[in-house]
């Protein structure tokens, strides 16, 4: 009734094993949903219109949560829109980071 079954060679058992278990895992752990990425792999931006007397500090604090620091944020404004201070004209759209917490 049942056939009996003989391991020829130990070493060439041993890896399909391991290798069936190891895919195996995967597969559960994917359909689980444990394999998945889930965070901000994507950057938010908000677009601020220059105006009178703004200057990146001024346009920094007024787009912060209060969480991050002004200076970085006012560096990443002049990064992500190749900018420097003395650039700014009124009417000029700025991309600017949107920082949550």
């Amino acid at each position: 009734m049942f056939r009996k079954y003989r391991i020829v060679s130990k070493p060439r058992f041993i890896l399909f094993t391991a290798l069936l278990c190891l895919i195996l895992f995967m597969t559960i752990t994917t359909m689980m949903g444990l394999n998945s990425a889930s965070g901000d792999t994507y950057d938010q931006y908000r677009t601020v219109t220059v105006q009178s007397g703004d200057t990146l500090w001024s346009i920094a604090e007024r787009s912060s949560d209060g969480s991050a620091d002004i200076r970085r944020l006012v560096y990443e404004i002049q990064e992500l829109n190749d900018v420097k201070a003395a650039d700014l004209v009124d009417g000029m759209q700025l991309k600017v980071p949107v920082t949550t917490d």
